[in-house]
């Protein structure tokens, strides 16, 4: 059992100790807010400790001496940086990660700063770094709400909503193979009306549901297709909110789409200015992107793309909805609150940027052990997307998919056999070492995780 210290018990550390407690680690949870502190302490079964996080004292009352682990996520970079720092040199922790959201931090010039002779910090997650990667994956697969790459980059996993023109809903799912028998894509879940589940081949897609799907990188174009998406790589993108994440993210797509133009809209004149002038290849828009003029200035008929990522949620679904009314084809919007995700079917938004569930994969990728090579936190953390090795020993080995024991709300979507791609069809047979992609519900998980460490 690994003993794990989170460090601030905000919501990205109170995900993270939920996930680590359900596989079985030692949590202990520090913050200086008494009230939150007992309040978490009855809803999740960690030990708590009161104090500020980055004292030697409150470090040595959660065992700081004894821990495998410490994983610093309070608002404070600094704060996060000394806590590392006392980890180490008094407690010599092993294992040290960091949330970093000052970009000058982690330019390449000072990036130096991090390692054991300074500030020993072993992993950094950079929210802002993170959600410009995530974007521009979701890009690459025009119509996506997701794009996760996993296997190397050889499988992806795809988000996307059905549409009502939408080629292959009210279809029985066992079907899909006879009416598309070349094309390899795995449903691997259904959420309808907030409802996530893992369905039979006899279930239906219907208009309005969510739907992940495995299928290898080779086949993505055909698959999109199948779901009625056929859109070309977009030439035109409007970026609204001109702070680290917008700023970032304008830069990052500009490098990552030849022929692309780029316009970002902000609403602090010396903001918009300074940007301008560090990135003279940027349309830079003094302006307030609810402003009718504003948005007109950004040519919205043209454009391919609107992603609204300033901090206030709803100034970005209501920069998506007069966006859609102004004829962009696809918007997306971040959002820090769950609330807007189950309103998604009834607002102007193809796709919500979730920063909690973001950076809780970034940290999950780092803090799985054993077998699993990857671990992406979706649906609001309700679920995970695992890329993981199986061993000898798991019970699932040397039986069919469709007679493994299985826990309810898991599927294999994928299986990687040297160099072939196998998709999880009910009469394949998994064998040791096999390397798997699957979806399995955050309930299920401990049954997962002790099979793929060979304990079923």
């Amino acid at each position: 059992m690994s003993r794990v210290i989170i460090a601030g018990a905000g919501a990205v550390g109170v995900t993270i100790a939920k996930y680590l407690t359900q596989a079985g680690s030692e949590v202990t949870l520090i913050d200086r807010s008494e009230a939150l502190v007992n309040q978490l302490a009855e809803s999740i079964d960690v030990r708590s400790v009161i104090g500020h996080c980055a004292l030697p004292e409150t470090l040595d009352k959660a065992g700081a001496s004894d821990a495998d682990m410490v994983i610093a996520v309070t608002r404070s970079d600094e704060v996060n940086m000394i806590i590392c720092q006392v980890a180490k040199s008094l407690f010599d922790v092993p294992v040290k990660i960091a949330r970093i959201r000052n970009q000058h931090f982690l330019h390449q010039r000072y990036i130096r700063l991090f390692n054991d002779d300074n500030i020993p910090i072993d992993y950094i997650i950079s929210p802002e770094q993170e959600i410009a990667a995530s974007i521009t994956e979701r890009l690459r697969v025009p119509g996506a709400q997701e794009t996760l790459i996993l296997a190397d980059g050889r499988v992806h996993v795809q988000g996307v909503r059905c549409r009502q023109d939408c080629p292959i809903i009210n279809t029985p799912l066992r079907h899909l193979t006879g009416v598309f028998p070349n094309l390899a894509i795995e449903i691997l879940s259904i959420t309808r009306d907030g409802i996530l589940s893992v369905p039979s081949g006899d279930d239906e897609m219907i208009a309005g549901d969510h739907v992940y799907f495995t299928v290898p990188a080779s086949h993505i174009g055909r698959a999109m297709a199948v779901f009625g998406y056929e859109e070309e790589t977009p030439s035109r993108i409007t970026v609204v909110g001109g702070g680290t994440i917008g700023s970032g993210l304008a830069r990052r797509l500009n490098k990552s789409f030849e022929d692309l133009t780029v316009t970002l809209i902000e609403h602090n004149a010396a903001r918009a200015k300074e940007i301008a002038v560090a990135n003279p290849s940027l349309v830079v828009i003094h302006g307030n992107a609810l402003d009718h003029e504003t948005l007109q200035e950004s040519e919205p008929k043209t454009c391919n793309a609107l992603i609204a990522v300033t901090e206030n949620d709803e100034t970005n679904v209501l920069a998506c909805l007069l966006a859609r009314r102004a004829g962009v084809h696809h918007t997306m919007a971040l959002s820090n609150k769950d609330t807007y995700s189950m309103l998604l079917p009834d607002l102007a938004v193809d796709s919500l940027i979730s920063p909690m569930e973001i950076t809780v994969s970034s940290i999950l990728r780092l803090v799985r052990r054993g077998h699993i090579r990857q671990a992406l936190a979706v649906l609001d953390g309700r679920a995970e997307i695992l890329d993981a090795n199986l061993p000898e020993g798991s019970g699932w080995i040397d039986v069919r998919l469709g007679d493994a024991d299985m826990p309810d709300n898991v599927r294999i979507g994928a299986i990687i056999r040297e160099n072939d791609i196998i998709i999880g069809r009910p009469d394949v047979v998994m064998r040791a070492n096999d390397r798997v992609i699957l979806f399995a519900s955050r309930a299920s998980l401990p049954e997962v995780e002790a099979a793929l460490a060979g304990q079923s």
